[in-house]
């Protein structure tokens, strides 16, 4: 008669080194999923903080705009200093306030929840018939800060002078 010796399961280090392996390839799963979604966050804010940085040049131009049509200087109400704008409220003495969003208004300062963004618009004269404009947008993000700067010179070409 033959007894058959089996032994069956597995012993303690067989589990432990089993145990560090899973635990090694679930670490590694993990954070690379928080990684993923912190480049995502990123990323973003990186691209409305440019879009916010242009939109703030454009306005400056928008306004330079509205002046040739009513027969203004160019740099009519775009005196050197910082200012804060949107579409709603038009431009206004910078403050340090953080842009809102609504699904209806978009970026602005009047309506919606306030964002991490925050946006100064400067002009400074260079002559008599030339601007710069630099938009900054800042924003905060895992208490870590970031800027975008979108710069733009400005020129009467049009060649309307005040009167």
């Amino acid at each position: 008669m033959k007894i058959k010796n089996f032994k069956r399961g597995f012993t303690p280090i067989e589990l432990l080194i089993a145990a560090t392996l899973v635990m090694i390839v679930f670490g590694s799963i993990l954070s690379l999923v928080n990684y993923s979604i912190y480049a995502t966050t990123y990323i973003q804010n990186n691209l409305i903080a440019s879009f916010l940085a242009q939109e703030g040049v454009e306005l400056v131009i928008r306004k330079r705009s509205e002046n040739w049509v009513l027969g203004k200087a160019f740099d009519n109400g775009l005196l050197s200093g910082d200012y804060r704008a949107d579409y709603i409220s038009g431009m206004t003495p910078a403050a340090d306030v953080a842009l809102k969003f609504d699904e209806n208004y978009g970026y602005q300062y009047q309506f919606g929840e306030d964002t991490n963004f925050k946006r100064r618009i400067t002009i400074q004269a260079v002559s008599g018939d030339h601007i710069r404009v630099i938009s900054e947008v800042l924003w905060k993000s895992k208490s870590q800060d970031f800027k975008i700067n979108v710069e733009d010179h400005l020129y009467n070409w049009f060649g309307v002078k005040a009167e």
